[in-house]
This record gives structure tokens, C-alpha cells and sequence, in this order.
């Protein structure tokens, strides 16, 4: 599956308890080159914690009524969400749809 969002998939996992450490995943594909590239960044023990956790509580928080795509052609997968859509993106889902987005 390619990226969610803009052009990247930010999973966090997280425990309800106080002070848990979070595990951030990014996977960024596509590109001129077509390379995949995953890394992760756990944050215990960083001194910017908190602030890398409150970051990806915000950046996974969906955009407020904003709607969420899945594009599949032929075999290929791509899941978005506004407002990060492309030209033709925003054109072709109008087609298939047939109601503005």
C-alpha cells in the first residue's frame, strides 16, 4: 500500500499509561527513483519526548470533516486524505465519484 496523507504514513502506537514510551513508524515510497524507505524512531530515553509525542498526536489527528480517499488501480493502492490531494487526484476521484471533492 503507498502513503497516507501528503506522501507519508505515520503509525503511532502508544499505551494510555503515563510516561510510555512511543514508537513513531514513517514509510515514504514513490519518487523519481521508486525507492521505499522505512525507519522508525522509538522515544524513550530522548530529551524531546515530549515534544516528538505531542507532534505525532497532532500530525495522526485526521483534518476536522476532512474526507479520506482510497484510489485502487488495477493492483495499485493509494489511500489520502484532504486536503492533500493533487490536481489529478482531486480530478479523477470528481469522475469516479461523480460529486465534488
Amino acid at each position: 500500500m503507498r502513503g497516507s496523507g501528503c506522501d507519508a504514513q505515520t503509525v503511532c502506537h502508544t499505551s494510555e499509561q503515563e510516561g510510555t514510551a512511543m514508537l513513531i513508524t514513517v514509510t515514504r515510497s514513490g519518487g523519481f527513483a521508486g525507492r521505499d524507505k522505512l525507519s522508525a524512531l522509538d522515544t524513550s530515553g530522548r530529551t524531546d519526548a515530549a515534544d516528538l509525542e505531542e507532534l505525532a498526536k497532532r500530525a495522526v489527528t485526521p483534518v476536522a470533516d476532512g474526507y479520506r480517499y482510497r484510489i485502487t488501480v488495477d493492483d495499485e493502492v493509494l489511500d489520502l486524505q484532504d486536503p492533500c490531494l493533487s490536481d489529478a487526484q482531486r480530478t479523477l476521484i470528481r469522475t469516479v465519484l461523480g460529486v465534488g471533492a
